[in-house]
């Protein structure tokens, strides 16, 4: 650590004396140390000096009306300012060791006899007056000094939890992942339930638990989206539709607000799409709603807002963040976005969650915008880049492409279909214009029908499933899978023929 002395500056030096021509001889002799020279011609003046400035040496005569130089040496060293300060004292009278030992013990650091010669004068004075700003840098240094330390001792405990943050993202990747994994078998087993004749009972309840497993099927995407690193995915390569995104992420954005904190989403289904990816959209949408969550705690009528809409003459979409709670000043709106700056108690917070929206933000070439008031809520609003529609080819449906289904199996049907709706393509029973998946079963048949299927079109690909493997297919882009494979080896498959990523 470089350290650096300030320039030199001039110290008070305060004479004290009750003869002017003394005073005056004093001041020409010391004039050459180029030092703050003080004139005090009695101690009341001098005392009244002392008490508001700082002195590196006093000289004083020994011999004064009222109170002799003992007594003001007596009543500076009793301030604690003074109690270093170097006391010379000045004495034309011929002084007994009794009255140097005395002298000594109210603080003097030494007796200058008249006549006074000056260079012995000046040298002591200049010796004192240069360690008194020694001492004095020493003790700005130390000051620093501690004031770095403290400073490290912060960034090491915010170093120390943002390690502990990333190990909890990749325990939320591992739990997201293991989570979709457990899923999966549950909706294959009610797929193949709402198959079966149930009771109009078991039908509700079946739907029932539907909807709970879809939920933390959302959630589970959510925490993968939540711990993916954000660095480099914030640029405009990527496309986001906020309808989806909002389906998805919706149920881990809830959990980062207090239970009493309502939240709310009105986000259209007819927006283009916005140029930033999921995980970037996913890590600003958070920190804001964390944010409005915590300045809502202990209100029971909190109320967070996530809306969106677009502005075509822009070419652009919004999404912004509102709270109803007591709002921002003009300082907190100015440095909110400043690493490390944050207007709650520290504990657990390291003031980065807005530096964060702050740079996700620049690295999608949007801009965030601040609307807020003391005691009226606060909206934080991102204004993106908007990404043009594709247009769906007649027969084609907008999700991801049509797929057929015709197995007869009732489970391993409920089966395929799940694990294709999973990767978003409309199913259907019948073959139609624009189907790119063909899934069947059978035998050679069923294998001849799939080659005749994928010629039809560079980008079909077809699945046939049978009891064992016969003949080989023919086409790289039909594959024959042995139906009688695990749920899970059946899921992978599918996924590897699709080139999706599980």
């Amino acid at each position: 650590m470089e350290i650096r002395l300030s320039p030199r500056e001039q110290v008070n030096i305060l004479l004290v004396d009750d003869q002017p021509a003394k005073l005056l001889s004093l001041e020409a002799i010391l004039s050459d140390l180029g030092e703050n020279l003080i004139k005090a011609s009695s101690a009341d003046e001098a005392l009244k000096f002392l008490l508001n400035d700082e002195v590196a040496v006093v000289l004083m005569d020994v011999c004064m009306p009222r109170m002799d130089g003992f007594e003001l040496a007596e009543l500076v060293r009793q301030h604690p300012r003074f109690r270093r300060t170097a006391i010379i004292f000045i004495s034309a009278v011929h002084l007994t060791d009794a009255d140097r030992l005395r002298g000594y013990d109210l603080g003097a650091v030494d007796y200058i006899p008249v006549p006074i010669i000056p260079q012995v004068l000046r040298a002591k004075v200049a010796v004192f007056a240069e360690l008194f700003r020694k001492t004095k840098q020493l003790e700005t240094l130390n000051a620093e000094l501690k004031q770095r330390v403290a400073e490290l001792d912060q960034s090491n405990e915010r170093l120390r939890f943002a390690d502990r943050m990333a190990t909890i993202g990749t325990l939320a990747a591992g739990l997201g992942h293991d989570m979709g994994n457990l899923l999966l078998p549950v909706r294959l087993r009610l797929d193949s339930l709402e198959t079966l004749p149930l009771p109009a009972e078991a039908h509700e309840d079946v739907a029932s638990i539907r909807k709970g497993t879809e939920y933390l099927q959302r959630l589970a995407s959510s925490l993968r989206l939540l711990a993916i690193d954000t660095q480099g995915v914030g640029e405009g390569a990527s496309e986001t539709d906020l309808g989806s995104w909002w389906d998805e992420a919706e149920g881990m954005i809830r959990n980062g607000i207090p239970r009493v904190v309502e939240l709310r989403g009105t986000i259209p289904r007819e927006l283009p799409p916005a140029r930033i990816s999921k995980a970037a959209i996913t890590q600003i949408v958070f920190n804001l709603v964390q944010n409005a969550g915590d300045a809502l705690k202990g209100r029971e009528d909190g109320r967070v807002v996530v809306s969106a809409g677009n502005i075509p003459e822009k070419n652009q979409v919004w999404i912004s963040v509102s709270d109803n709670g007591p709002g921002m000043g003009e300082e907190a709106k100015r440095r909110c976005f400043e690493p490390f700056f944050t207007t709650k108690t520290r504990g657990m917070r390291t003031g980065l969650g807005l530096a964060l929206v702050a740079g996700l933000a620049k690295r999608a070439n949007a801009a965030v915008l601040i609307e807020s008031e003391p005691g009226r809520g606060a909206t934080f609003k991102l204004e993106l880049p908007a990404a043009p529609r594709q247009a769906a080819e007649p027969g084609v449906s907008p999700k991801r492409g049509v797929a057929i289904v015709t197995i007869r199996d009732d489970r391993l049907r409920a089966h395929v279909r799940s694990v294709l709706a999973s990767l978003e393509f409309e199913i259907c029973a019948a073959r139609q214009p624009g189907a790119c998946v063909l899934v069947a079963e059978g035998g050679d048949e069923a294998l001849h029908s799939a080659e005749e299927f994928v010629a039809s079109d560079p980008v079909c690909r077809a699945v046939v499933f049978e009891t064992s493997v016969g003949t080989s297919p023919r086409s790289a882009r039909v594959v024959s899978i042995d139906r009688t494979l695990k749920p899970s080896a059946i899921r992978a498959r599918l996924m590897s023929v699709f080139a999706l990523e599980n």
